[in-house]
């Protein structure tokens, strides 16, 4: 099921040289694969823990002096709810039909 997703900007390249990056301080919070905007400085995370996720996030990336300039929880949109429910790869040894309906 689809989950809501923590973004968070930090004022430095999310993922820089040292102790952690950014992108590891938020890959045990996600619930999927933490998205990286290196134009933007911008990290979003898919999670299932909410505000309580953002939160955490926002603590580790403290706490290895990751300053923060913004921080948000964003519903996911029906589109990304359909999807989520429907985009999945057939199970393997399952026969896809071709184009033309064959097998």
């Amino acid at each position: 099921s689809a989950s809501p997703s923590q973004s968070t900007q930090p004022d430095s390249s999310p993922d820089t040289p040292g102790r952690f990056t950014a992108r590891e301080l938020l890959d045990s919070l996600a619930s999927g694969p933490v998205q990286v905007d290196p134009q933007r400085a911008l990290l979003a995370a898919p999670v299932t823990d909410g505000a309580d996720a953002l939160l955490e996030g926002v603590r580790r990336l403290r706490t290895e002096q990751v300053q923060v300039l913004d921080a948000a929880l964003r519903r996911p949109s029906l589109d990304e709810v359909f999807l989520a429910l429907t985009d999945h790869p057939e199970p393997s040894g399952t026969p896809v039909p071709d184009s033309e309906g064959g097998r």
